[in-house]
């Protein structure tokens, strides 16, 4: 299989967290209370309670993230950050250079589930940021639905923040992942950092469609879901993009549509041109299923590892007929699983 990726810098992270989907308010809910949080006055307090008992599972997991050799200059992230930090200015795409949307948080409304206890919708959380439902307004076009992804870590440290943005920005001509309609913009009151997307209505998690009771799919379904994940995850390596972090939590089904389409999120472990390496112990690496054996050995990323993780998913579909296929994904040699374009083809024959 080629590999276009090894030629480049690797860079070393902690293992993806294991994503809690669907947590509505529960300790979430503290990212966003105490100061008031409509557009009349919108200013985020306290975020590690987030954190508080929603850490993903199991919690003792969570690591450090570890620098790669040659970590790119501010100047490529942030231009003239001013003394008093009041806010960003020149936020850019740390891959093609362009600049990214700045969004300005009093014109973010999030979605509240009781008014009077101040608590807000929260789609998911993880070790190092929490998603809410809410409503923004874009170039004065009538209020957008949208999820806001919320970092835990501070202003001071945006390169992993442009770089997940960035890559959104540049997978939109895609059509399989969420629009990114900007950053949020610092301000004095001290909000966190924040990613604003597209909010991908009448959604469920992958995971939860294959191990939880949704309503009916038909075997047309199933088959439709796994065309479109080998199809996606070959449009977005095309683009030389890894994913490094593919699984069912991280992959919306719209339930709605007589395809289920979907969506691929969550790129904050994603890189671009070169691989990343996730130090990790014999523990971690038995609960990270989704990724690959070599991986776990200290190995970097490569488009065999996605290839894997796809296997991993098409083995909890319930489809035997992708049996044979997902078996050959799972090889615990790289160079014996087949290409993303083998997969979508034997997905073309079987449906």
């Amino acid at each position: 299989m080629e590999c276009r990726y090894n030629e480049v810098t690797t860079t070393h992270a902690p293992p993806p967290a294991v994503f809690s989907p669907d947590t509505l308010t529960s300790n979430a809910a503290t990212y966003l209370t105490s100061k008031k949080l409509d557009n009349s006055g919108n200013a985020l307090s306290k975020i590690d309670g987030a954190f508080v008992g929603t850490s993903p599972r199991p919690s003792k997991t969570a690591l450090m993230v570890i620098p790669g050799r040659f970590s790119p200059a501010s100047s490529l992230f942030i231009c003239e950050m001013e003394e008093s930090k009041k806010q960003t200015h020149c936020l850019v795409c740390p891959f093609t250079g362009s600049s990214l949307p700045e969004i300005i948080l009093q014109d973010i409304i999030f979605t509240k589930v009781d008014t009077r206890a101040e608590k807000y919708k929260c789609l998911g959380t993880g070790v190092t940021s929490a998603v809410f439902e809410g409503q923004v307004v874009i170039n004065n076009c009538g209020l957008k639905s949208v999820a806001v992804k919320l970092f835990k870590q501070p202003f001071d440290n945006l390169e992993g923040i442009s770089a997940e943005a960035g890559l959104l920005k540049m997978l939109e001509p895609t059509g399989i992942t969420p629009k990114l309609f900007g950053i949020l913009q610092r301000t004095s009151e001290g909000n966190h950092p924040g990613i604003v997307q597209e909010l991908i209505q009448s959604s469920v998690t992958l995971h939860q469609l294959i191990v939880g009771k949704p309503p009916f799919i038909t075997k047309q379904k199933w088959y439709n879901i796994a065309y479109q994940l080998a199809f996606g995850l070959k449009s977005i390596n095309e683009q030389g993009v890894l994913i490094n972090d593919l699984k069912s939590d991280n992959v919306l089904v719209n339930i709605s549509t007589d395809d289920c389409r979907l969506t691929f999120i969550d790129m904050g472990h994603a890189s671009y041109m070169h691989g990343k390496r996730f130090p990790m112990t014999t523990e971690q690496a038995s609960i990270y299923r989704h990724l690959a054996p070599e991986i776990a050995n200290g190995q970097e990323t490569s488009e065999s590892s996605e290839v894997f993780a796809l296997g991993v998913i098409f083995k909890d579909i319930p489809l035997e007929e992708l049996s044979f296929i997902s078996h050959k994904c799972l090889s615990k040699i790289p160079l014996l699983r087949p290409s993303v374009y083998d997969i979508l083809s034997f997905v073309e024959e079987i449906m």
